[in-house]
C-alpha cells in the first residue's frame, strides 16, 4: 500500500468557495454568504459558521452556505458534519467541483472508500485536469489493490502537476510497491530536482537502489544523507 500522502486538512477556505459559480439567492441569504465569507477572510471561522448556519436554518438546502459550512467543518476534522453538509452542497449545485473533492475527503477520513471512490470520480468529470483529482482517487484505488488504477491516476497527476512533488513522491511509493524501481528512481529524481532536502525522498532514493542491488551506491548516498542531515534544523 502506498505511503507517504495525505489529503488535505486545512486550507484556505474563502478561496476554495470563489471556485463555485453562486447560486440564485433572496436578497438576505446572499447578504448573509457575503458576511460570512468576510468573516472567514477576517479569521473568525467560529462567527462565520453561526452566519452559515442562521442561513441554513431558513434553508436547509442553501448549496452556498452548506459548502462554505461544510469546508469549516473538514477543517475541524468534524468529517460527520461536514460530510452531511458537503452532500447537501454537491446536490443542489451540481457544477460545484471543490463540494465533489471535499465529500470524497471527509469519506475517506470516515473510512468509507467506496463512498470516497465514488466521489473522487464525480470530481473528475467535472474537472478532468484536476491533478488533487486524480490523486486522491490514486490513493483509494491504491488502498483497495487496484494498482493498475492507481498507477493510471497517480501518473496522470504527476502529468498535470509535474512541480509538485507530493504527487511525485507519492507516484514513487506506488511504482516501488509494485516493484518498478527503474520507473521509481526516474520519478524520485525528477522530486530530488526540485526538493533536494526532502528526507522521505532521499531515503526512499535509498531503498530503490538497495532494491536494484546496487549496495556501494545505497552505501553512499546513506553517508551522503547523514552528513545532510547534521545541518537540518531540529536535529542537533
Amino acid at each position: 500500500m502506498a505511503q507517504g500522502y495525505e489529503l488535505p486538512y486545512v486550507m484556505g477556505i474563502l478561496n476554495i468557495g470563489l471556485f463555485s459559480e453562486p447560486t440564485k439567492m433572496k436578497p438576505s441569504a446572499d447578504k448573509l454568504i457575503q458576511q460570512g465569507l468576510l468573516q472567514l477572510n477576517q479569521g473568525h471561522s467560529y462567527d462565520a459558521a453561526r452566519t452559515f448556519q442562521s442561513v441554513l436554518s431558513n434553508d436547509p438546502n442553501h448549496s452556498a452556505a452548506a459548502y462554505h459550512l461544510g469546508l469549516i467543518r473538514y477543517q475541524e476534522a468534524n468529517y460527520p458534519a461536514s460530510k452531511a453538509l458537503l452532500r447537501v452542497a454537491a446536490h443542489y449545485d451540481r457544477r460545484n467541483f471543490q463540494a465533489r473533492l471535499y465529500l470524497g475527503y471527509a469519506c475517506y477520513h470516515l473510512n468509507e472508500l467506496a463512498d470516497a471512490k465514488r466521489e473522487f470520480q464525480r470530481a473528475i468529470k467535472l474537472e478532468p485536469q484536476s491533478a488533487d483529482a486524480h490523486l486522491a482517487l490514486a490513493l483509494i484505488l491504491g488502498k483497495g489493490g487496484d494498482r493498475n488504477g492507481a498507477s493510471t491516476h497517480s501518473i496522470r497527476a504527476v502529468q498535470l502537476a509535474p512541480d509538485n512533488t507530493e504527487i511525485l513522491n507519492f507516484n514513487v511509493r506506488l511504482l516501488m510497491d509494485a516493484g518498478q524501481f527503474e520507473a521509481a528512481r526516474s520519478s524520485l529524481q525528477q522530486s530530488l530536482a526540485l526538493d533536494p532536502n526532502n528526507s522521505q525522498a532521499r531515503a526512499a532514493e535509498i531503498l530503490i537502489e538497495i532494491a536494484l542491488h546496487n549496495l556501494d551506491t545505497a552505501q553512499s548516498l546513506f553517508a551522503d544523507l547523514e552528513v545532510a542531515a547534521a545541518d537540518w534544523p531540529g536535529l542537533n
